[in-house]
């Protein structure tokens, strides 16, 4: 699992490990990230959502082609490479520049898009389940360098190993299952309510509400339980012992690692908001607990958590494909690929199948290094997040939550520094103010485009480095995809082309239009267009900011929805294809969780629209 793992850091070696301590090493000594390898098992799943396969096991130094990992591949391996330019640097840290607001208010109306603001981060939660290790600089993929270059496809291949099984199966929520080591399978049992075992656990606020400004806590939930759950608390109950916790976090000072979230993925607490989704999640788990046990749907805590995992699951996996992709994709394309059941990545993972192990996905490059960071682009400098941090329940307009502070009030942001052991009261996410379109202005996503917030220019979290730029993330996203070598938007379009897939390019006036067109033009992405930047133009000029354009929709629907295609315990997979929904799953509010605003309500994270009052009747008559 990986319990904290942060964007360039290394990762522990306890953990789903191999024999890799040399003499001198010790447990709580660290490893770069591409020598970690997982323990194969044959256990069966105990939560039965897992097919009977072995877990992957990846070599630290792989024959190529014979050892199974969870690979990244390339969609289009053998597209045009790209150049070496030694110029590169100066190129990509001008039209990353462009690509920066000019405002920190984003005040302007033509920047604020149809699509609701959960689903930037909804994007972010999805990635963290699907990947990990494409932004991870090992010997060779260093972007924080002046001398940056394209490495050959084969050893990007070769070298990138997805931390990731690469299957929408919620192992970010629940952790990896079998074949871990002792420590970690512990640290994962620690995840479950230990009241409660068929329950996840959950964290308690901190109250700090006084009833002044910035300081009033949101109605609901009306429980205490609104925080991810910490390391600290399974500390007090016995779950893990100080020095368990220690070694497998790798935290030395006892404040902070009290902190550090337990759950299966810790970059679920890099901000505030994916924070509180993954919180919802964890809800949701356990209002499906309450309504199968209810129901008398399965004996035993272990039955009963599988049964309520199964269910939580495949609505997740409904949700993807219904609510996400249809809001951020172009939906013509979202039903094409459902209909053709995604041809592309069927065929991408017939290729590559056998260079990975039973159980895993092969990931596109294209997809995780470029397209899916579109989101990158809709994220505000600012947020409506509650009534402390954002509009008060009377409509006063008050100072909203920056999107420092929603890095700040997080485990990794040590709550601020102000010496809470949880998240504080006053920062329950009021989720009304993120599920809607049509609500006051400055409450939806920004717009899919070549335009970033300002605070992207210069993030909190990661260390300037070297080159200066690691904060830029434009600049890194740029970088990336050059060194990583994938092909540029041109050359993508062409094979698709051959491929049967005719999608109209965008012009080099459309790309070259706007603030970033100068950079775009003295760089020559006019005609070698990096794809990152290629998928947010082609939205923004296609579609007006609303959704992805057609290259940038197919790419990410071909991906998402391939993986359920080829997972045989997906939703897609249950019955005839594609006719699970969840109505079919338990309903712990008495409806289908067919929307975020439903599934709130089930976790009593959001009220529930009143009915409408019944007409008046005629009176009777005589």
């Amino acid at each position: 699992m990986l319990f904290k793992l942060g964007h360039g850091q290394n990762i522990r070696i306890y953990p789903r490990s191999r024999s890799l301590r040399g003499a001198g090493d010790t447990a709580t000594d660290s490893v770069p990230i591409d020598t970690v390898c997982a323990e194969a098992s044959d256990e069966a799943d105990p939560h039965g959502m897992m097919p009977a396969y072995p877990l992957p096991n990846p070599d630290p130094q792989p024959s190529p082609g014979l050892e199974p990992r969870e690979v990244f591949r390339f969609y289009f391996r053998n597209a045009p490479e790209v150049a070496a330019d030694p110029e590169i640097e100066g190129r990509i840290l001008a039209l990353a520049d462009a690509m920066a607001e000019a405002s920190l208010t984003q005040a302007d109306p033509e920047g604020e898009s149809s699509i609701p603001a959960v689903f930037t981060y909804f994007g972010q939660f999805i990635d963290h389940d699907i990947t990990a290790n494409t932004d991870r600089d090992e010997p060779g993929f260093d972007i924080d360098r002046a001398d940056i270059a394209p490495q050959p496809r084969d050893l990007v291949e070769k070298e990138k190993l997805n931390l990731r099984n690469g299957r929408l199966n919620l192992d970010s929520l629940y952790g990896d299952g079998p074949g871990q080591s002792p420590a970690a399978a512990k640290m994962e049992a620690a995840m479950r309510d230990p009241a409660d075992p068929a329950k996840m656990r959950l964290g308690p606020v901190q109250p700090v509400s006084n009833g002044s400004p910035g300081f009033i806590r949101p109605d609901l939930p009306t429980d205490n339980l609104a925080d991810i759950p910490r390391i600290g608390a399974a500390i007090d109950d016995g779950s893990l012992t100080l020095e368990e916790a220690r070694e497998l976090i790798g935290e030395a000072d006892d404040a902070k690692l009290r902190l550090a979230a337990l759950i299966g993925d810790g970059r679920n607490d890099e901000n505030l908001i994916v924070a509180q989704l993954h919180h919802s999640f964890l809800r949701l788990h356990n209002a499906l607990v309450d309504k199968l046990r209810a129901d008398g749907a399965a004996t035993g805590d272990d039955a009963l958590f599988a049964l309520a995992r199964r269910h939580t699951t495949w609505i997740y996996q409904w949700m993807v494909v219904n609510l996400f992709l249809k809001a951020v994709c172009d939906p013509s394309v979202v039903e094409d690929v459902l209909e053709k059941r995604a041809p592309l990545y069927r065929g991408f993972f017939e290729a590559h199948k056998a260079s990975v192990p039973e159980g895993a996905l092969p990931m596109p490059l294209e997809f995780s290094v470029a397209a899916f960071r579109y989101g990158h682009s809709m994220v505000r400098g600012d947020y409506d997040y509650n009534r402390s941090f954002g509009v008060a329940a009377d409509g006063t307009p008050q100072t909203r939550a920056s999107f420092e502070q929603l890095f700040a009030f997080t485990g990794g942001g040590n709550m601020s520094g102000f010496g809470l052991t949880s998240l504080p009261d006053n920062w329950i996410i009021e989720w009304d103010r993120f599920i809607r379109a049509d609500g006051p202005p400055g409450r939806t996503a920004r717009k899919i485009d070549s335009r970033l917030a300002l605070p992207l220019k210069e993030m909190r979290n990661p260390a300037p480095g070297v080159s200066g730029i690691m904060r830029h993330l434009a600049a890194r996203n740029l970088r990336r995809g050059y060194v990583f070598n994938l092909p540029d938007a041109q050359a993508i379009l062409s094979e698709l082309a051959y491929q049967g897939t005719r999608i109209e390019p965008l012009t080099a006036d459309e790309i070259a239009s706007g603030a970033t067109g100068a950079a775009i033009r003295d760089g020559g992405f006019d005609s070698s267009t990096p794809l990152w930047f290629y998928v947010l133009k082609e939205a923004e000029v296609r579609a007006d900011g609303n959704h992805l354009g057609p290259l940038g929709s197919r790419l990410v629907a071909e991906t998402l929805i391939g993986l359920l295609v080829t997972d045989p315990s997906s939703y897609l997979q249950q019955g005839a294809f594609g006719s699970w929904t969840p109505a079919e799953a338990a309903q712990p509010k008495g409806e289908p969780i067919t929307s975020f605003a439903a599934m709130l309500v089930a976790c009593d994270l959001l009220a529930p629209v009143p009915a409408a009052p019944a007409a008046p009747q005629p009176a009777a008559t005589v």
